[in-house]
Protein backbone atom coordinates (compact mmCIF):
# COMPACT_ATOMS: atom_id res chain seq x y z
CA UNK A 1 0.00 0.00 0.00
CA UNK A 2 1.40 3.71 -0.93
CA UNK A 3 1.38 6.24 1.63
CA UNK A 4 1.62 9.05 -1.18
CA UNK A 5 -1.59 10.98 -1.92
CA UNK A 6 -4.16 9.59 -4.47
CA UNK A 7 -4.24 11.42 -8.14
CA UNK A 8 -7.56 13.13 -9.15
CA UNK A 9 -9.80 10.76 -10.52
CA UNK A 10 -9.50 12.19 -14.37
CA UNK A 11 -5.95 10.91 -13.84
CA UNK A 12 -6.09 8.41 -12.79
CA UNK A 13 -8.65 7.23 -15.06
CA UNK A 14 -6.93 8.42 -17.76
CA UNK A 15 -5.96 6.72 -21.47
CA UNK A 16 -3.32 5.88 -21.39
CA UNK A 17 -2.42 6.88 -17.81
CA UNK A 18 0.89 8.76 -17.37
CA UNK A 19 3.77 6.71 -15.82
CA UNK A 20 3.28 8.37 -12.34
CA UNK A 21 -0.29 7.95 -12.03
CA UNK A 22 0.05 4.14 -13.47
CA UNK A 23 2.96 3.11 -10.70
CA UNK A 24 0.57 4.45 -7.64
CA UNK A 25 -2.29 2.82 -8.52
CA UNK A 26 -0.44 -0.60 -8.72
CA UNK A 27 0.07 -0.21 -4.98
CA UNK A 28 -2.49 1.30 -3.57
CA UNK A 29 -5.70 -0.45 -2.77
CA UNK A 30 -8.29 2.53 -3.36
CA UNK A 31 -7.18 3.70 -6.96
CA UNK A 32 -7.28 -0.81 -8.09
CA UNK A 33 -10.51 -0.58 -6.74
CA UNK A 34 -11.72 1.92 -8.24
CA UNK A 35 -10.44 0.69 -11.63
CA UNK A 36 -11.64 -2.85 -11.28
CA UNK A 37 -15.20 -1.58 -10.62
CA UNK A 38 -15.22 0.81 -13.67
CA UNK A 39 -13.31 -1.81 -16.00
CA UNK A 40 -16.69 -4.35 -14.85
CA UNK A 41 -19.66 -1.72 -16.16
CA UNK A 42 -17.92 -0.60 -19.28
CA UNK A 43 -17.05 -3.03 -22.25
CA UNK A 44 -13.68 -2.29 -23.65
CA UNK A 45 -12.76 0.47 -25.66
CA UNK A 46 -15.67 2.12 -24.31
CA UNK A 47 -16.16 5.80 -24.37
CA UNK A 48 -17.95 7.73 -21.73
CA UNK A 49 -21.07 9.16 -23.54
CA UNK A 50 -21.17 12.59 -24.59
CA UNK A 51 -24.42 13.61 -23.28
CA UNK A 52 -24.33 12.59 -19.22
CA UNK A 53 -27.74 13.43 -18.55
CA UNK A 54 -28.22 9.60 -20.00
CA UNK A 55 -25.94 8.38 -17.40
CA UNK A 56 -28.31 10.54 -14.54
CA UNK A 57 -31.24 9.30 -15.57
CA UNK A 58 -30.34 5.86 -14.70
CA UNK A 59 -29.07 6.99 -11.09
CA UNK A 60 -31.44 6.19 -8.17
CA UNK A 61 -31.08 6.60 -4.13
CA UNK A 62 -28.66 4.15 -3.40
CA UNK A 63 -25.86 4.82 -5.95
CA UNK A 64 -22.39 5.21 -5.82
CA UNK A 65 -21.30 7.30 -8.57
CA UNK A 66 -18.28 9.61 -10.62
CA UNK A 67 -19.80 13.28 -10.47
CA UNK A 68 -18.15 16.11 -12.50
CA UNK A 69 -18.26 20.36 -12.98
CA UNK A 70 -18.20 22.14 -15.61
CA UNK A 71 -16.08 24.21 -13.31
CA UNK A 72 -13.86 21.74 -11.89
CA UNK A 73 -11.43 19.34 -14.11
CA UNK A 74 -11.81 16.96 -10.79
CA UNK A 75 -14.44 14.32 -10.32
CA UNK A 76 -16.10 13.40 -7.38
CA UNK A 77 -17.19 10.57 -5.57
CA UNK A 78 -20.33 10.32 -4.19
CA UNK A 79 -23.94 8.57 -2.77
CA UNK A 80 -26.73 9.59 -4.02
CA UNK A 81 -29.44 9.63 -1.56
CA UNK A 82 -32.64 11.41 -3.06
CA UNK A 83 -33.64 12.20 -6.64
CA UNK A 84 -36.47 14.27 -7.96
CA UNK A 85 -36.72 16.84 -10.99
CA UNK A 86 -34.76 19.59 -9.76
CA UNK A 87 -31.58 17.48 -9.26
CA UNK A 88 -29.51 14.37 -7.42
CA UNK A 89 -28.84 14.55 -3.62
CA UNK A 90 -25.92 13.67 -2.98
CA UNK A 91 -23.39 12.65 -0.55
CA UNK A 92 -19.16 12.63 -1.11
CA UNK A 93 -17.39 9.57 -0.43
CA UNK A 94 -13.84 9.89 1.42
CA UNK A 95 -11.08 8.03 1.95
CA UNK A 96 -9.83 9.94 4.69
CA UNK A 97 -10.95 7.67 7.35
CA UNK A 98 -9.02 8.95 10.27
CA UNK A 99 -10.02 12.17 9.57
CA UNK A 100 -13.86 10.91 10.09
CA UNK A 101 -16.24 12.75 12.76
CA UNK A 102 -19.34 11.87 14.22
CA UNK A 103 -20.51 13.08 11.09
CA UNK A 104 -19.16 10.80 8.87
CA UNK A 105 -20.28 7.34 8.32
CA UNK A 106 -18.03 4.52 7.43
CA UNK A 107 -18.33 2.37 4.48
CA UNK A 108 -17.77 -1.32 4.80
CA UNK A 109 -14.15 -2.22 2.79
CA UNK A 110 -16.32 -4.18 0.68
CA UNK A 111 -18.15 -1.93 -0.99
CA UNK A 112 -15.67 -0.05 -2.70
CA UNK A 113 -12.63 -2.53 -2.05
CA UNK A 114 -10.63 -0.06 0.59
CA UNK A 115 -12.00 1.79 3.70
CA UNK A 116 -14.06 5.09 3.15
CA UNK A 117 -16.30 7.39 4.76
CA UNK A 118 -19.31 9.02 3.72
CA UNK A 119 -19.23 12.79 4.59
CA UNK A 120 -22.99 13.58 5.63
CA UNK A 121 -22.07 17.06 6.61
CA UNK A 122 -20.97 18.26 3.04
CA UNK A 123 -23.51 16.76 1.04
CA UNK A 124 -25.36 19.01 -1.87
CA UNK A 125 -27.23 18.88 -4.67
CA UNK A 126 -26.08 18.66 -8.28
CA UNK A 127 -27.78 18.45 -11.96
CA UNK A 128 -28.36 14.95 -13.38
CA UNK A 129 -26.44 16.01 -15.80
CA UNK A 130 -22.89 16.08 -13.55
CA UNK A 131 -23.35 12.08 -13.75
CA UNK A 132 -20.45 10.51 -15.56
CA UNK A 133 -20.15 6.95 -14.32
CA UNK A 134 -21.82 4.52 -11.87
CA UNK A 135 -19.38 2.62 -10.17
CA UNK A 136 -21.48 0.43 -7.48
CA UNK A 137 -24.82 0.61 -5.17
CA UNK A 138 -24.52 0.85 -1.73
CA UNK A 139 -26.48 -2.02 0.42
CA UNK A 140 -29.84 -1.19 1.57
CA UNK A 141 -28.83 -1.08 5.18
CA UNK A 142 -25.93 1.09 4.62
CA UNK A 143 -27.88 3.56 2.91
CA UNK A 144 -30.53 3.74 5.57
CA UNK A 145 -28.06 4.38 8.36
CA UNK A 146 -26.73 7.40 5.61
CA UNK A 147 -30.52 8.44 5.50
CA UNK A 148 -30.62 8.11 9.29
CA UNK A 149 -27.68 10.43 9.75
CA UNK A 150 -28.38 12.78 7.18
CA UNK A 151 -31.79 13.74 9.16
CA UNK A 152 -30.15 13.91 12.72
CA UNK A 153 -28.19 16.54 10.67
CA UNK A 154 -30.75 18.50 9.46
CA UNK A 155 -32.56 18.67 12.41
CA UNK A 156 -29.62 19.54 14.62
CA UNK A 157 -29.60 15.97 16.96
CA UNK A 158 -27.25 14.17 18.00
CA UNK A 159 -26.70 11.19 15.79
CA UNK A 160 -28.31 8.25 16.43
CA UNK A 161 -26.51 5.62 18.22
CA UNK A 162 -25.77 2.36 16.53
CA UNK A 163 -24.12 3.96 13.64
CA UNK A 164 -20.43 3.90 12.71
CA UNK A 165 -19.29 6.96 12.76
CA UNK A 166 -16.33 8.60 13.77
CA UNK A 167 -15.38 10.17 17.34
CA UNK A 168 -16.85 13.46 17.89
CA UNK A 169 -15.70 16.70 17.16
CA UNK A 170 -14.88 18.20 20.50
CA UNK A 171 -13.81 21.76 20.20
CA UNK A 172 -12.80 24.44 17.72
CA UNK A 173 -9.03 23.16 17.73
CA UNK A 174 -9.41 20.05 16.31
CA UNK A 175 -7.41 19.39 13.07
CA UNK A 176 -10.81 18.00 11.23
CA UNK A 177 -12.32 20.71 11.40
CA UNK A 178 -9.48 22.34 9.06
CA UNK A 179 -10.29 19.46 6.64
CA UNK A 180 -13.59 19.70 6.63
CA UNK A 181 -13.24 23.40 5.78
CA UNK A 182 -11.23 22.44 2.54
CA UNK A 183 -13.04 19.31 1.90
CA UNK A 184 -16.82 21.67 1.69
CA UNK A 185 -14.76 24.36 -0.73
CA UNK A 186 -13.86 21.86 -2.86
CA UNK A 187 -17.52 20.05 -3.64
CA UNK A 188 -18.93 23.86 -3.79
CA UNK A 189 -18.04 23.60 -7.52
CA UNK A 190 -20.25 20.46 -7.63
CA UNK A 191 -22.94 22.05 -6.06
CA UNK A 192 -22.71 25.59 -7.81
CA UNK A 193 -24.36 24.25 -10.93
CA UNK A 194 -27.57 23.41 -9.15
CA UNK A 195 -26.90 26.64 -6.73
CA UNK A 196 -26.90 29.14 -9.85
CA UNK A 197 -30.06 27.95 -11.32
CA UNK A 198 -31.86 28.04 -7.86
CA UNK A 199 -35.22 30.18 -7.32
CA UNK A 200 -35.04 31.17 -10.78
CA UNK A 201 -38.68 30.58 -12.49
CA UNK A 202 -37.65 33.03 -15.88
CA UNK A 203 -34.34 33.61 -17.75
CA UNK A 204 -34.32 37.19 -16.63
CA UNK A 205 -34.53 36.41 -12.71
CA UNK A 206 -31.44 33.64 -13.20
CA UNK A 207 -29.62 36.04 -15.36
CA UNK A 208 -30.06 39.07 -12.83
CA UNK A 209 -29.63 36.73 -9.77
CA UNK A 210 -26.25 35.46 -11.09
CA UNK A 211 -24.72 38.87 -12.23
CA UNK A 212 -25.72 40.34 -8.30
CA UNK A 213 -23.94 37.05 -7.06
CA UNK A 214 -20.76 37.07 -9.37
CA UNK A 215 -20.53 40.96 -9.04
CA UNK A 216 -20.89 41.24 -13.13
CA UNK A 217 -21.91 44.60 -14.92
CA UNK A 218 -24.29 43.84 -18.01
CA UNK A 219 -22.05 45.60 -19.97
CA UNK A 220 -20.10 41.88 -19.43
CA UNK A 221 -22.58 39.85 -20.82
CA UNK A 222 -23.44 42.02 -23.97
CA UNK A 223 -19.66 41.88 -24.61
CA UNK A 224 -19.81 38.23 -24.62
CA UNK A 225 -22.62 37.72 -26.36
CA UNK A 226 -21.79 40.30 -29.07
CA UNK A 227 -24.96 42.50 -28.54
CA UNK A 228 -25.64 45.65 -27.26
CA UNK A 229 -28.60 46.46 -24.86
CA UNK A 230 -30.58 43.43 -24.51
CA UNK A 231 -29.38 42.13 -20.63
CA UNK A 232 -32.21 45.31 -19.17
CA UNK A 233 -35.03 44.10 -21.33
CA UNK A 234 -34.53 40.15 -20.47
CA UNK A 235 -34.21 41.00 -16.50
CA UNK A 236 -37.53 43.05 -17.00
CA UNK A 237 -38.90 39.96 -19.19
CA UNK A 238 -39.53 42.44 -21.87
CA UNK A 239 -37.22 41.16 -24.09
CA UNK A 240 -39.03 38.75 -26.55
CA UNK A 241 -37.20 35.56 -27.11
CA UNK A 242 -36.07 34.15 -29.73
CA UNK A 243 -36.59 37.38 -31.46
CA UNK A 244 -34.63 39.07 -29.47
CA UNK A 245 -31.43 37.11 -28.83
CA UNK A 246 -29.73 34.07 -31.16
CA UNK A 247 -28.90 31.09 -29.47
CA UNK A 248 -25.10 31.40 -30.02
CA UNK A 249 -25.36 34.79 -28.57
CA UNK A 250 -27.02 33.98 -25.44
CA UNK A 251 -25.21 31.20 -24.84
CA UNK A 252 -22.11 33.10 -25.06
CA UNK A 253 -23.78 35.45 -22.11
CA UNK A 254 -24.68 32.09 -20.06
CA UNK A 255 -21.12 31.03 -20.36
CA UNK A 256 -19.91 34.37 -18.55
CA UNK A 257 -22.51 33.28 -16.01
CA UNK A 258 -20.96 30.24 -15.32
CA UNK A 259 -24.42 28.29 -15.92
CA UNK A 260 -23.98 24.96 -17.74
CA UNK A 261 -26.25 23.45 -20.57
CA UNK A 262 -29.20 21.28 -18.71
CA UNK A 263 -33.01 19.96 -19.27
CA UNK A 264 -33.42 22.19 -16.26
CA UNK A 265 -32.13 25.40 -17.55
CA UNK A 266 -34.03 24.28 -20.93
CA UNK A 267 -36.78 24.10 -19.04
CA UNK A 268 -36.89 28.09 -17.74
CA UNK A 269 -36.06 28.93 -21.24
CA UNK A 270 -38.91 27.76 -22.29
CA UNK A 271 -41.39 28.69 -19.77
CA UNK A 272 -39.57 32.15 -20.35
CA UNK A 273 -40.13 32.04 -24.02
CA UNK A 274 -43.94 30.50 -24.08
CA UNK A 275 -44.61 33.70 -21.69
CA UNK A 276 -44.01 35.87 -24.14
CA UNK A 277 -45.31 34.07 -27.24
CA UNK A 278 -48.47 35.80 -28.11
CA UNK A 279 -46.74 39.25 -27.76
CA UNK A 280 -43.62 37.71 -29.57
CA UNK A 281 -46.01 36.34 -33.01
CA UNK A 282 -44.56 38.85 -35.05
CA UNK A 283 -40.43 37.66 -33.96
CA UNK A 284 -42.03 34.03 -34.32
CA UNK A 285 -44.24 34.50 -37.33
CA UNK A 286 -42.86 32.19 -40.69
CA UNK A 287 -44.12 33.63 -44.26
CA UNK A 288 -47.49 33.54 -44.39
CA UNK A 289 -48.60 32.38 -40.72
CA UNK A 290 -47.66 32.68 -37.45
CA UNK A 291 -50.04 30.20 -35.85
CA UNK A 292 -48.93 28.42 -32.61
CA UNK A 293 -48.03 25.19 -33.78
CA UNK A 294 -45.19 27.68 -35.91
CA UNK A 295 -44.38 29.58 -32.69
CA UNK A 296 -43.70 26.26 -31.02
CA UNK A 297 -41.61 24.46 -33.77
CA UNK A 298 -39.44 27.61 -33.42
CA UNK A 299 -39.20 27.52 -29.79
CA UNK A 300 -38.32 23.82 -29.91
CA UNK A 301 -35.70 24.73 -32.41
CA UNK A 302 -34.16 27.93 -31.01
CA UNK A 303 -33.98 25.79 -27.55
CA UNK A 304 -31.92 22.54 -28.94
CA UNK A 305 -29.87 25.58 -30.42
CA UNK A 306 -29.16 27.48 -27.63
CA UNK A 307 -28.12 24.03 -25.16
CA UNK A 308 -26.09 22.98 -28.34
CA UNK A 309 -24.03 26.31 -28.28
CA UNK A 310 -23.87 26.68 -24.40
CA UNK A 311 -22.27 22.62 -24.54
CA UNK A 312 -19.51 23.66 -27.29
CA UNK A 313 -16.36 24.19 -26.23
CA UNK A 314 -15.54 28.00 -26.81
CA UNK A 315 -13.00 28.89 -29.25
Amino acid sequence: MTDGPCPALTDLFAEPPALATAAHAALCQRCQALLAATAERLPAQHEPASAPAEHGALLIPGSLALIGAPASDELLLAIVIASGEEGLTVVPVSPEVALASEWDLHIPESVLGYSAVAQVWNHGQILPEQSIEQITTLPAEQLAAVHALVRAANASVPPPEGLAVGPPVLGKQDPRLLFQDAETEDAHAFWEPTLALAGAATLGQLIRHRREELQLAPEVLESASGVPGWVQGLEADTLSLPGGLSPGALAAAMRSLRVSASSRLARILRWTIQAGIPAAGTTLARSGSDTRQDANLDVDAYIEEFLHELSEEPE
